[in-house]
């Protein structure tokens, strides 16, 4: 698979999380947000006016169509991640869900084969990784400070 200099997405919902997600998209120098999917037309219009998408699609099949889109953020209701997922992925584009990432393991190891068999990236948006407290927490963790950790 050859890289992206610029990765273009399309987001599956629109909801409150996908306002969170289209900024810190907007924020990353290599990422651009070029459409949206929601079966609520006022939410779909609200977010693309809010960040002048070119694209506003009314289901997912239009939405995975589009030449534009290198990869899908999923951020509709838990028990459609997977499903989304794997039909993202057969659709050739790499995906990012929402946590939690899947309903039970069976529906992971599914969806994680998947993205294997078609040399694409699947990825759970575990958006407070990189927040100066986890990674403090982190670093005192592998200093040992904390001693050893059983439960979290």
């Amino acid at each position: 698979m050859k890289p992206l200099s610029e990765v273009r997405f399309g987001f599956i919902g629109a909801g409150q999380i996908a306002y969170h997600a289209a900024e810190a998209v907007l924020r990353h120098p290599h990422a651009k947000l070029v459409a949206i999917q929601d079966l609520h037309m006022e939410r779909l219009k609200t977010l693309q006016k809010k960040h002048s998408l070119e694209f506003a699609h009314e289901t997912v099949e239009e939405l995975l169509a589009n030449k534009s889109v290198d990869a899908v953020y999923i951020a509709v209701p838990n028990k459609f991640h997977i499903p989304l997922a794997i039909q993202s992925l057969k659709a050739g584009k790499h995906v990012i869900l929402e946590k939690p990432f899947a309903m039970n393991a069976a529906e992971a190891e599914k969806a994680i084969a998947t993205a294997k068999s078609a040399g694409l990236v699947l990825n759970v948006g575990m958006n407070q990784r990189f927040s100066a407290d986890s990674q403090k927490i982190k670093q005192l963790v592998e200093e040992g400070v904390l001693g050893d950790i059983y439960h979290a």
